[in-house]
């Protein structure tokens, strides 16, 4: 009898495995008068940053119907790219990317403290497909399932998050307007 417990523990455990999925949460922007749908997904390190200062998380931010920004919080600084800017001046930082089976590098804004980096639309857009332009998130097929993110630390140690992605990304395609064909207003 007491050796039944642990095996029907063991045979239980996977069917107890929470899948993962978008918190949503609004936030108030009180001092622009705005709000914003946000859906945050926890990551895991494959590789933690060699001074952690929170949990790795992909942070997207709507508001009607369009998508705003999406972050991705490293948990730790990062280290920009050496002359690297974007359109608007700021710094970046090359970001090694696998999405599923596929691998590709992006340069992204990087946040002062240099812990975060954010992805607009076609941006975002690519990391949840695992390509650009050819594929659209409205399409499930199209989504990935495991993102694995890179970088490197601000002291030269690699850091990788692991994103599993959830089975149902509808709230979020719809609340970011990322469906294809979607009528402008």
């Amino acid at each position: 009898m007491k050796l039944l417990l642990p095996m029907f523990l063991l045979a239980v455990s996977p069917m107890l495995a929470q899948e993962p999925e978008w918190q949503r949460v609004r936030v108030e922007d009180p001092l622009r008068k705005t709000s914003f749908d946000s859906f945050v997904l926890e990551g895991s390190y494959l590789a933690p940053p060699a001074a952690q200062v929170s949990a790795p998380s992909l942070e997207v931010l709507c508001s009607k119907n369009k998508l705003h920004k999406a972050y991705v919080h490293f948990g730790g600084a990062i280290r920009p790219e050496p002359g690297m800017r974007s359109l608007k001046g700021n710094r970046q930082a090359k970001i090694d990317v696998r999405a599923d089976d596929r691998r590709f590098s992006e340069y992204l804004e990087i946040s002062e403290d240099r812990t975060t980096v954010s992805a607009d639309n076609i941006e975002f857009t690519e990391l949840l497909t695992g390509h650009l332009f050819r594929q659209h998130p409205e399409n499930e097929g199209a989504l990935v399932h495991r993102l694995i993110i890179g970088n490197i630390d601000a002291i030269g140690v690699g850091v990788m998050i692991q994103f599993d992605m959830p089975a149902d990304q509808q709230g979020l395609i719809s609340a970011c307007g990322l469906a294809q064909g979607k009528k402008k207003k």
